[in-house]
């Protein structure tokens, strides 16, 4: 077989050429192998609809812990404004009581002034809130949710188990989405509303002293407990 010309310089030529088409065809699969695991790292992997439910719901229950821990914070800074704003009080936050029966209690606050003792629960329920204070449950959103007032009363009992039967405590329920008024029940009120609520209560009816005795008799009944534990003996003792 002959190319024409020098036999040696066509076979030189064709030998070039292969190598050539060679090395072309080995980057061109080292790059469509490099292409593929790129898009390998792009693809996002599948998730289910029952894992989206799921991943949503974990979403919102973070978004409300978020906006609960959010107005309790704006209580505190209201109980505790600036210096020509205070009032002299003393302040229990985030209180763990246990009663004579072994039943324990979660109060988001206790504050104490001349102008009376307050027991403080924070509800974050979103939407449409119906009930009335006699009712044993509400609605949020059309979920049944136990009366929160029913709840204060047990939590103001506690108290009263510590402190004596006097001086009187106030129940106040503030709702921190500020759905409250539809609802017309004294002591349930808006986040917005809180701090000129306390600010209407003027006459002093607690001396300094009974202050002081009465924070320190909470002070030294407040125990420490983990909110697992909370929810294990409000399962023991039904409440």
């Amino acid at each position: 077989m002959s190319f024409g010309g020098n036999n040696f310089e066509d076979m030189w030529f064709i030998a070039s050429v292969w190598a050539d088409s060679e090395r072309a065809r080995r980057r061109y699969e080292e790059e469509w192998e490099e292409e593929q695991k790129e898009k390998a790292r792009q693809v996002r992997p599948q998730i289910s609809e029952t894992n989206r439910a799921r991943i949503r719901e974990i979403s919102r229950d973070v978004e409300n812990n978020l906006r609960g821990i959010e107005a309790e914070e704006k209580i505190h800074s209201y109980l505790n404004p600036g210096p020509f704003a205070r009032v002299p009080h003393y302040e229990l936050k985030n209180v763990y009581l246990v009663d004579a029966n072994g039943m324990s209690h979660e109060i988001d606050f206790i504050e104490i002034r001349e102008t009376g003792i307050f027991c403080i629960e924070v509800k974050n329920w979103a939407g449409d809130i119906r009930g009335g204070r006699q009712d044993k449950y509400w609605s949020s959103n059309g979920n049944s949710r136990r009366n929160p007032c029913f709840q204060n009363d047990t939590h103001i009992r506690a108290i009263h188990d510590i402190i004596g039967k006097k001086p009187h405590i106030t129940s106040v329920i503030v709702m921190a989405q500020n759905n409250a008024r539809p609802l017309g029940i004294d002591g349930v009120i808006n986040l917005n509303d809180f701090r000129s609520y306390m600010s209407s209560f003027t006459e002093k009816v607690i001396s300094s002293e009974e202050m002081h005795r009465i924070y320190s008799l909470l002070e030294q009944s407040r125990v420490k407990m983990s909110r697992q534990e909370h929810v294990e003996n409000i399962k023991k003792y039904g409440k």
